[in-house]
């Protein structure tokens, strides 16, 4: 049960009692996950927001959203996980925040300043350009150690992490290399309606090498928000990535087009894919 007072010096104070257990809106959880859904509904409702909105929210799993929503009330604008990126970024550079507008996202929430000062920088500008609304030095509290919770809290001196879809399931799993100690696998998953697909990039020999390292894929979905992303093959201390590339789509169950720009600079426009959830074999087209 939780209590909330509004006035001032207890007086004509109107207090307010909830029970978000009664209320339906703890449903499935337990532990650290509970207390922290408990303050979240706290601070909200402790701000104003009616019962029935954070039910709604809560039903829709973007909970974790209303605060971002009541600072662009005065847009009214309405935002799904896909519209917002969270970031750590003093001085915010132009190549990252045309990274950000190509993604698609609506609003960007930038945890340090954007512009310190200390040089010149266009990130703001760019962003401010793109349409994309920016929510400045919000503060660390964004973050929250969350590693335990999900077992990811090793205690060895690790050298590489490598992120792919090892059980080919459609959720990214995460590999660990650690000095003197065994190596980790810890195993992702993924909801019945979120969607995935994976590319495997086979280049032209004598034009492009045969993974297709360096490619641009760039996919649209309905809607318009667009997922730019290269098949960088990142490497860490005696790993590397998968040549694999994964795109997670969300609920979208498909593609309104998919284009993949060669590193030969060659451009291959594969048009809407109706199927998602698998693996696409992409062959560069041969040179006319």
């Amino acid at each position: 049960m939780t209590r909330h007072t509004n006035g001032v010096n207890g007086q004509d104070a109107r207090v307010a009692e909830f029970d978000w257990e009664a209320e339906g809106l703890l449903e499935g959880l337990d532990g650290p996950e509970r207390e922290a859904r408990v303050k979240l509904l706290d601070e909200l409702a402790g701000d104003g927001v009616a019962v029935e909105e954070l039910r709604t929210a809560v039903e829709e799993d973007r909970l974790a959203l209303l605060p971002v929503e009541r600072v662009l009330r005065g847009g009214g604008q309405r935002l799904t996980p896909d519209d917002v990126a969270i970031i750590d970024h003093a001085d915010l550079d132009r190549v990252s925040a045309e990274e950000l507008v190509e993604s698609g996202v609506r609003v960007v929430v930038n945890v340090s300043p954007s512009s310190t000062g200390q040089y010149p920088n266009l990130g703001p500008l760019t962003l401010l350009r793109g349409g994309v609304r920016l929510i400045d030095a919000a503060g660390a509290p964004l973050f929250e150690e969350r590693a335990f919770l999900d077992g990811l809290d090793l205690e060895t001196n690790g050298r590489a992490a490598v992120a792919f879809d090892a059980n080919e399931d459609g959720a990214l799993d995460l590999f660990v290399r650690s000095v003197q100690a065994p190596e980790a696998l810890f195993v992702g998953s993924r909801r019945p309606n979120e969607h995935f697909l994976r590319l495997r990039l086979s280049g032209t020999p004598g034009v492009d090498n045969r993974d297709g390292i360096g490619a641009r894929v760039t996919a649209r979905l309905p809607g318009g928000r667009t997922i730019v992303t290269e098949n960088a093959n990142a490497s860490g201390y005696l790993s590397t990535g998968s040549p694999i590339v994964h795109l997670g789509l969300g609920a979208a169950t498909r593609l309104e087009n998919l284009t993949v720009r060669w590193p030969s600079g060659a451009v291959q426009n594969l048009g809407p894919v109706e199927d998602v959830d698998r693996t696409l074999l992409v062959q560069e087209s041969p040179r006319k």
